[in-house]
């Protein structure tokens, strides 16, 4: 069975798995998209990276969230009312995870805290 990208129409189907003495059927549902034309991927500038103070995050949206995650999945900063930047010079220098929620969607991207 393959999976292709959502033509933002709902859709679904049902999978057969069959052995001697058994039927096993599997309904799979997939909901359409609706509203969003324009990828959040290339609407947003994350910079610099590496970072050593402060990150800077400009977007053609609505930034409504930032969340910065350790790599291990930790949450270490939430930023509620995030305006332009935010501040990373306590984190350690490592490797850590960077979720932008706007009014489109999300971004997750990685960053180097020098």
């Amino acid at each position: 069975m393959t999976a292709e990208e959502n033509s933002g129409i709902s859709r679904n189907t049902t999978a057969k798995i069959s052995c001697e003495k058994m039927e096993v059927s599997i309904n799979v549902t997939q909901e359409g998209t609706v509203g969003i034309s324009e990828r959040v991927d290339n609407k947003l500038q994350i910079y610099p990276n590496p970072v050593q103070n402060e990150i800077f995050i400009k977007s053609d949206f609505q930034i409504e969230r930032v969340e910065i995650y350790s790599i291990t999945g930790a949450l270490l900063k939430f930023d509620s009312n995030f305006k332009e930047k935010i501040p990373v010079s306590a984190l350690p220098q490592g490797i850590y995870l960077l979720k932008v929620y706007t009014d489109k969607g999300l971004k997750v991207s990685k960053f180097v805290k020098q």
